[in-house]
């Protein structure tokens, strides 16, 4: 029984020294590789971690950067150092927000109250270079005085908060680019800015007119410099000229015509300074404001050309909206000239009309026959109701057979005695002393200009086969004379037909009905004031047309908003061509109202003819200008123009004639053989009052042409910039190794602060 429970000794034997080594070894192997293999994946996700930190901390930084600088605006911005071109911190203005979400306003223009410093300081704690926020509330004050500014971002910059600078009870700092406690990390942040130059490629294929937002800046009143200079071209343009039609200066935005500037330095701008190379005023063109453009001859990089402006003012070249009574924009450059007498001269009355009856207009007709017409003296009526002008100067259009000849030996226009009735009776008589001056103002005899030798005549010989006017073989027009027509009277033309055997050939428009026309023989009833005896007749004879002309014009500019509440109005300037014998005058006058309602009635306004002149119109926020211009008219005589006969002697001393070197010619107005531009114009009528300091945009039109470059703006010596390049880096340093992120974007600041 025993020998069944015996153990082999053998299979009692332990584990033997060598193999517990064995053993003790691979799993001393397998510790340490495992160790090995967590100190490698430890050390690469700490590096990880930190790049990691870093991108993602910086994406943030620059997010928040981003989205700051962009509801921001480029006035109340500084940047240190101060001066420079590149920044290592800058300060920008934000505003603060109602309960709605939206901007608070002050006087239509965001209220800007925050300033916003990003800076970098190099902490004396940890030794860390960082990148911070410092804001400061309740910052209007400082933010828009720029020596205040610069001086609270120089504080924040050396001190590393606001704790130090203007308005410190209001400034609150943290680090951008957060580091916890724990964190043994040492960190240096860097930041880069720099305002990118903004620049406007004046190049294409074709010529056309493009409008630029320049950019906004921070104006005072007063003169400013606008200097464009050319920084490149495109690889496709062949030259490095700019054009420019229009410049505009918020807040009143009106256009003021580079060309203008360019030819004229008394309106307030002017060209200041250049590279030396030319201008050439481009047009006239529709495609231009004004019908022309400047054109600078630019031939290099750094060519310039600069503006000096006047802020602020409205100068109205191009009378858009104006008003015009007998005045015409006439020219290359647009200016109201007040109607010569080829542009000016209206019909005032038409014998079509005077003797129609109820079927219609009359139609003029050979006379049938001509012994009942020899010897005679005609007087027409121009009743009041068909005269309908006015003038200062006026002459009549006779008419002969078609084919037959007429003569008139006189003709006369006097005021008829609407008082006596369908008669042919004058009304002033010049026998009544007391009637006698009124008599001679409004009896004038008509003259005739011959055909052959220009001569003026009392008689005329109306002859189709010889005409005046080859269009119109059978009339003919008197010469002018000064005369005061006025459409709240009726009229008389007088004239005597010759006793001339084949030379009473007369046209007439046959009446229905009424006493329009009188007939007497005998030529000495012309000018006599009453007739009796006579006969009358419904139909107008021989006198066709009377025409008029006035001498004098206005025009009324339209309504302009100055987009100022109260401005203070300082002077009235123009440009003008005032040749012999002409006078302009202006007006102006201001209201609160689009409409003009409450200003002072033209009428009760002076003008004035000094130029400039100051003003004295209020302070309304619109403002409108009045222009009137005269042609004062003498006679004179066509052989010796400076002969010069007032109308009153003309009239009322009976100097009729040239008594010059013996010359005995009739006198006629000076007007009726004047050439050239003998009448006056104005044009860039300019009203000027201090702006008021605020964010201005600039802004215009620009021509682009194949041979055009590249240019970009500046203001008083600083680059109008709509972005800013922002450069942020940071490095963190961990065992020895520095570890470092960087981003760079530029930023479009979105707001003019407008």
């Amino acid at each position: 029984m025993r020998m069944m429970f015996r153990q082999s000794r053998a299979g009692m034997r332990g584990i033997s020294l060598a193999e517990l080594l064995l053993v003790a070894g691979i799993t001393s192997f397998l510790f340490v590789a495992i160790i090995g293999i967590w100190v490698f994946t430890y050390k690469n996700w700490t590096i990880e971690r930190v790049h990691y930190r870093l991108h993602v901390n910086l994406e943030v930084a620059m997010e928040t950067i981003r989205q700051e600088i962009r509801l921001s605006s480029t006035t109340y911005m500084s940047g240190y150092p101060i001066g420079g071109t590149s920044f290592t911190a800058i300060s920008f203005p934000l505003a603060s927000q109602d309960a709605d979400g939206f901007y608070t306003l002050s006087g239509g223009a965001i209220s800007w109250d925050q300033s916003v410093i990003y800076h970098t300081y190099k902490n004396p704690v940890t030794g860390n270079n960082e990148l911070r926020r410092t804001v400061f509330t309740d910052n209007s004050s400082v933010l828009i005085d720029k020596t205040q500014r610069d001086a609270q971002l120089t504080s924040v910059v050396t001190n590393g908060d606001g704790t130090a600078a203007l308005n410190s009870a209001h400034a609150t700092t943290k680090v951008v680019v957060p580091r916890t406690p724990n964190e043994r990390l040492i960190q240096n942040a860097a930041l880069i800015l720099a305002p990118a130059i903004q620049e406007f490629n004046c190049y294409n294929a074709t010529e056309q007119r493009v409008n630029v937002s320049f950019g906004c800046i921070e104006l005072t009143s007063g003169y400013h410099d606008l200097t464009f200079t050319v920084t490149g071209k495109q690889a496709d343009s062949s030259g490095y000229e700019f054009g420019i039609d229009t410049l505009s200066v918020t807040p009143c935005g009106v256009k003021r015509e580079a060309e203008v500037i360019n030819d004229y330095d008394d309106i307030l701008d002017t060209i200041k300074d250049s590279s030396g190379d030319g201008t050439t005023k481009l047009g006239p063109d529709s495609l231009w404001s004004g019908q022309n453009c400047l054109e600078y001859d630019a031939n290099a990089v750094t060519d310039y050309l600069t503006f000096n402006v006047y802020y602020d003012l409205w100068r109205e070249s191009n009378f858009d909206g104006a008003t015009l009574d007998n005045v015409t924009l006439d020219g290359d450059d647009l200016h109201a000239k007040l109607k010569d007498v080829s542009e000016g001269k209206t019909i005032a009355w038409q014998a079509a009309v005077e003797a129609s009856g109820p079927l219609g207009t009359s139609v003029q007709t050979d006379y049938p026959g001509t012994v009942p017409m020899r010897n005679k003296t005609i007087r027409v009526t121009l009743s009041q109701s068909n005269v309908v002008a006015s003038g200062d100067m006026v002459r009549v259009k006779f008419y002969s057979h078609s084919t037959g000849k007429l003569t008139i030996s006189k003709a006369y226009l006097d005021i008829k005695d609407d008082a006596a009735g369908d008669t042919p009776k004058l009304k002033y008589d010049p026998s009544d002393l007391t009637q006698l001056a009124l008599y001679q103002t409004y009896h004038s005899q008509l003259f005739f200009r011959t055909v052959a030798t220009g001569e003026i005549a009392q008689s005329v010989t109306i002859d189709p086969n010889n005409p005046q006017d080859p269009s119109e073989p059978n009339a003919f027009y008197s010469d002018w004379v000064i005369y005061p027509l006025d459409p709240a009277n009726s009229y008389f033309v007088t004239f005597h037909i010759a006793d001339n055997s084949g030379e009473d050939y007369i046209s007439y428009w046959p009446g229905t009905s009424g006493k329009v026309s009188y007939l007497i023989d005998e030529e000495s009833y012309a000018t006599q004031v009453d007739w009796t005896g006579y006969s009358q007749s419904p139909d107008v004879y021989v006198a066709g047309f009377l025409e008029a002309w006035h001498t004098t014009g206005s025009v009324i500019s339209g309504v302009f908003d100055t987009k100022v509440t109260s401005p203070e109005f300082n002077t009235l300037r123009w440009n003008d061509s005032k040749p012999a014998h002409t006078t302009i005058s202006v007006k102006s006058r201001s209201s609160d109202n689009a409409d003009m309602s409450g200003a002072s009635a033209w009428g009760s306004i002076a003008g004035s003819g000094s130029n400039p002149h100051g003003l004295s119109i209020g302070d309304g926020e619109y403002a409108q200008f009045k222009a009137d211009l005269a042609l004062n008219l003498y006679w004179t005589c066509s052989t010796h123009p400076s002969v010069n006969v007032a109308d009153t002697d003309y009239k009322h001393s009976g100097v009729m004639a040239c008594t010059e070197g013996g010359c005995s010619r009739f006198l006629i107005p000076s007007a009726s053989i004047a050439t050239g531009n003998y009448c006056p114009w104005i044009d860039n009528v300019t009203i000027d009052w201090p702006g008021s300091d605020k964010i201005c945009e600039i802004s215009g039109y620009l021509r682009q042409a194949p041979n055009y470059g590249i240019i970009s703006l500046s203001v008083d010596g600083v680059p109008l910039t709509k972005t800013i390049r922002v450069g942020v880096q940071v490095q963190e340093t961990l065992q020895g190794k520095t570890y470092d992120a960087q981003l760079t974007q530029d930023m479009v600041l979105r707001n003019t602060g407008k």
